[in-house]
């Protein structure tokens, strides 16, 4: 059992500048929890107070109901994988990942049969001989990988450990860790900037701005039900598409156009009448004639301008304008589009988002 729970936690330096502030946050045995958030917004500092690499300024950290707040790292039974790799240049691969087991005095047959069985889940059994200057970025990253698997812990902390790799690195990267995270039976806590490893790895994701916890929730619902703007921006890609709309006579005034407003839309927006809110709309809920759905939509035609087409085989991105508004759109590409062509889409209407333009949290 790794069951990890923070009370009213907090980090400030110098007594100023608060890094992290006032967390409360469960995080159940076996769970994948991603702390996702923009650079500076306090994710690493708290996973690294988890680790017991940071002092605890107020609150409360416990680790299977165990007060771990004064606890040593090396008896807190985490192993770390850092975005630097954190090789010893000195040593082979396999000195790299026994130097831990010597630490605990943990027999020469039980190191040997361990780091066998780490190497041969991690295809790194020619390189056991190697020194770190001997492997590419991603064979480090492997190796760094398998120091901290061998050392069968509770909890593994990640601090953004793919940012050094190449795309298709990252994503065979991914794909390790999480069947690492499932045969090992931990519970794993993983530091990331980029949405696309949250949203592929996590089942719990913890959006992080200004070292306050802004959402908690599955990757589904962080991206169907943003709790505020932040949230809603930081996630999806392309981003969220944001316009302005007065609400009147249940429809949106915007810059786009009249958009008509559901049934549902006019009640979650009653008490917002003649009133101005911010309209989230999503590049993928712009839907071009050769969508399947398009006939089906009800939902307000607009005409975009393209400006620059981003073509991704079955898909394009498309930068264009409407009415003199940038507006993004995320398509099927069935036929060639250019600059300066015109492109009839529908919005799905039932998937806007409203939000409240002084306190940017969500409407409804």
């Amino acid at each position: 059992m790794a069951k990890i729970i923070m009370k009213d936690l907090s980090k400030s330096y110098d007594g100023e500048y608060q890094a992290v502030n006032n967390v409360n946050l469960e995080i159940n045995d076996n769970e994948f929890c991603v702390l996702l958030g923009p650079s500076g917004c306090g994710k690493t500092t708290l996973l690294r107070m988890i680790a017991g690499l940071e002092s605890i300024t107020d609150g409360d950290l416990y680790l299977d109901e165990s007060h771990m707040n004064d606890v040593l790292p090396k008896d807190r039974d985490i192993a770390m994988v850092f975005q630097s790799y954190a090789l010893y240049p000195h040593m082979t691969v396999y000195k790299n990942m026994s130097f831990g087991l010597k630490m605990k005095k943990i027999s020469k047959e039980e190191i040997h049969n361990r780091i066998s069985n780490a190497a041969s889940y991690l295809g790194l059994e020619e390189y056991l001989e190697r020194k770190p200057r001997a492997l590419s970025g991603g064979q480090q990253q492997r190796v760094s990988l398998g120091r901290a698997l061998v050392k069968r812990p509770k909890v593994f902390l990640m601090d953004e450990p793919l940012s050094n790799l190449d795309a298709m690195l990252r994503h065979q990267t991914r794909e390790t860790i999480v069947k690492i995270h499932k045969d090992a039976d931990a519970t794993t806590i993983y530091v990331t900037h980029d949405q696309v490893e949250a949203m592929t790895m996590g089942t719990k994701i913890v959006v992080m701005k200004s070292g306050v916890i802004q959402q908690i929730g599955t990757p589904e619902e962080i991206y169907e039900k943003p709790t505020n703007k932040f949230v809603a921006g930081f996630i999806g890609s392309p981003a969220i598409n944001f316009v302005d709309g007065l609400v009147a006579n249940g429809c949106l005034d915007t810059k786009l156009g009249i958009l008509k407003l559901t049934e549902e839309q006019v009640n979650k927006l009653k008490e917002y009448e003649n009133k101005k809110v911010i309209v989230g709309i999503r590049p993928e809920h712009l839907l071009t004639e050769n969508d399947p759905k398009f006939e089906a939509m009800y939902g307000s035609s607009l005409e975009i301008r393209a400006d620059f087409i981003e073509r991704l085989g079955s898909e394009a991105i498309i930068n264009g304008y409407v009415n003199g508004e940038k507006i993004v759109s995320k398509i099927r590409y069935t036929k060639p589009i250019y600059s300066d062509d015109k492109i009839n889409v529908r919005i799905d209407m039932d998937k806007l988002h409203f939000f409240d333009t002084e306190t940017e949290q969500v409407i409804g």
